[in-house]
């Protein structure tokens, strides 16, 4: 069976979003059912409460479809005829087609012969040659029933699940739905097989004798996956190894990263209950290039950089290590607080020839006050992401594994270590006010990075 727990955090917090789209003369349904709701921890927009004084009603409809979880929609024939509901519809089922949210749902307040609704255009409320028919849709109609609208409310909040075993049905099908919601992380993954080596790894982990467990957990709205947590955890030792992390856009408000690692975190204590922490890889900003940019007088001007895909990848890097960092991630870093970034190793099996890449080697400690790595502590992680981690996923004795491989891995390590020892430490990197700035700069201005 696959393994799965809701997602809980202290009382009162918010842990799901949803925009709630009705007809004016629903309103009193719509307060009802909002009232239930957010008694459940779902956050409920709905423009009559909720509205800020002096801000545009499309405007801010916009901006909280966008960052909703849910669209719930109260049906009747005032709403099925509305041109505003139409319109709330149709961003809402434009937003859908690229990505997982918002999952649209249908709240019946009375009985309807009919459930089928002509879309319109957003922006400019233009009829659009699509009908959107709820009966085909999830929906809900016993919201006057307090029992019925606290399990709705239930069914709403995220929901974490796990693949325990690859003989197992439901953990299969789990896997294979939560793959998209992978792809869609790490488009990297798409032309590579990268999927059907996860699958090997997960198998390969419950051999006899195996030293490795890997614990996958799936984030799911409705069945609906928008996160992703695949950790390496060994039998013995202190660290786990972060393979992929990661929440699809428009799901990462609420803390929604946080909630997925610490809902996984019981998982990996019982693989082996003295990990304390998580070691993954990042990539790494090209801090020299984004410096001259932030020192040049005309950087407001982001656009008019002329490598504007180096410019996206630096920036985004950039974010991704600002966001680690404020929730508590360390990285390699010397004494004055710059980046040490480590080899990568190939994984092909052309690896002698292949150029060596570099990433940053994270670190995330599960208790705030881990107080830092001596020189063992760095040769026990070394060790760890190099002789086990990538030794065992490609040595000799794995499915995926090539001949003389870890021999390789040893040499690279044994070089990096003798090249920083001394030198290294895991704290937070220093990054200066004006490259703090230039991720405001971006966020304000473009060019939009995309995480």
């Amino acid at each position: 069976m696959s393994y799965h727990c809701l997602v809980t955090r202290g009382t009162g917090n918010p842990i799901a979003a949803a925009f709630l789209s009705h007809a004016i003369e629903d309103a009193e349904v719509a307060k009802a059912i909002k009232v239930g709701l957010e008694a459940q921890r779902i956050s409920v927009f709905m423009f009559e409460s909720d509205l800020a004084y002096g801000h545009s009603i499309w405007e801010t409809v916009r901006r909280k479809i966008e960052t909703s979880d849910y669209f719930l929609v109260v049906l009747s024939r005032s709403a099925l005829s509305s041109e505003a509901v139409a319109r709330e519809i149709g961003l809402a089922l434009e937003l859908r087609s690229t990505r997982a949210t918002p999952i649209v749902i249908g709240v019946i307040s009375r009985e309807l012969s009919a459930m089928r609704i002509q879309l319109r255009q957003f922006d400019d409320g233009t009829l659009q040659p699509k009908h959107l028919d709820f009966g085909e849709l999830r929906s809900f109609s016993e919201w006057h029933d307090g029992t019925a609208l606290i399990e709705f409310g239930r069914s709403l909040q995220p929901c974490v699940r796990f693949v325990t075993t690859t003989n197992d049905t439901s953990s299969r099908e789990l896997f294979l739905r939560s793959e998209p919601c992978l792809l869609q992380l790490f488009p990297e993954l798409c032309p590579t097989d990268y999927v059907k080596r996860i699958w090997a790894w997960l198998e390969e982990c419950e051999a006899p004798g195996s030293r490795w467990e890997d614990v996958f957990g799936v984030m799911e709205l409705d069945q609906q996956p928008v996160g992703i947590l695949y950790t390496s955890v060994p039998k013995e030792g202190r660290f786990a190894f972060g393979n992929y992390f990661g929440i699809v856009d428009g799901s990462r408000h609420l803390d929604r990263a946080r909630l997925l690692v610490e809902n996984c975190r019981p998982r990996v204590h019982e693989v082996n209950p003295v990990v304390r922490g998580i070691v993954f890889e990042a990539e790494v900003p090209d801090l020299s290039f984004l410096e001259g940019i932030a020192a040049n007088p005309e950087k407001q001007r982001l656009y008019e950089v002329a490598d504007q895909a180096r410019l996206k990848r630096s920036l985004r890097a950039l974010a991704r290590l600002a966001i680690y960092q404020r929730y508590g991630a360390r990285t390699l870093i010397d004494a004055k607080g710059q980046l040490l970034p480590i080899p990568t190793p190939s994984q092909r099996g052309s690896f002698l020839d292949d150029p060596l890449s570099a990433h940053l080697l994270m670190y995330y400690p599960w208790e705030s006050d881990d107080a830092g790595f001596s020189t063992a502590d760095l040769d026990s992680l070394f060790h760890f992401v190099y002789d086990e981690l990538y030794g065992d996923a490609y040595g000799d004795g794995s499915e995926m594994g090539f001949p003389g491989y870890r021999e390789y891995v040893a040499r690279l390590r044994s070089k990096y270590v003798e090249k920083i020892r001394g030198l290294a430490t895991i704290g937070r990197a220093k990054l200066s006010r004006d490259l703090k700035l230039l991720l405001v700069e971006a966020d304000l201005k473009g060019p939009g990075v995309d995480l």
